[in-house]
């Protein structure tokens, strides 16, 4: 009887392993192999073409998001990632499509402060010059 169970316990597992051996992998060697992100896929933030309106704010659940403006001019535009959830309220309201969630999804940092990213409108940085 104690050899049945014995056999039992040794020969099931081998017939799992060879039962998978021959399927296709369905793990990812994540950092060698990059996943496919689905069409909507909702990762860190981009800003293009701001008008600084401040409906972002105003939409996000968490408050996130914090604009410091100069008279009608963009200064800072920051994003808590540490608090934000991702949930795309601040590109779907936004009226000028201004902000995107983009396709980055490796936002592991080592400080709860690094977590704070401040966005720069590409369309305002273009006609400064660096000194």
């Amino acid at each position: 009887m104690k050899l049945l169970k014995f056999l039992k316990g040794i020969i099931l597992p081998l017939l799992t392993v060879l039962k998978h051996l021959f399927k296709p992998a369905v793990t990812l060697q994540y950092p060698e192999e990059k996943p496919i992100l689905p069409e909507k896929f909702r990762g860190c933030h981009t800003l293009e073409n701001c008008i600084g309106c401040g409906v972002c704010v105003q939409s996000c659940p968490c408050q996130a998001i914090s604009i410091k403006k100069d008279g009608n001019k963009v200064v800072s535009y920051k994003i808590d990632l540490g608090r934000c959830m991702f949930c795309g309220n601040c590109e779907y309201y936004c009226p000028v499509s201004a902000i995107k969630m983009g396709k980055d999804f490796e936002l592991a940092k080592e400080n709860r402060s690094d977590l704070i990213i401040e966005l720069i409108d590409e369309s305002q940085s273009e006609g400064r010059a660096d000194n």
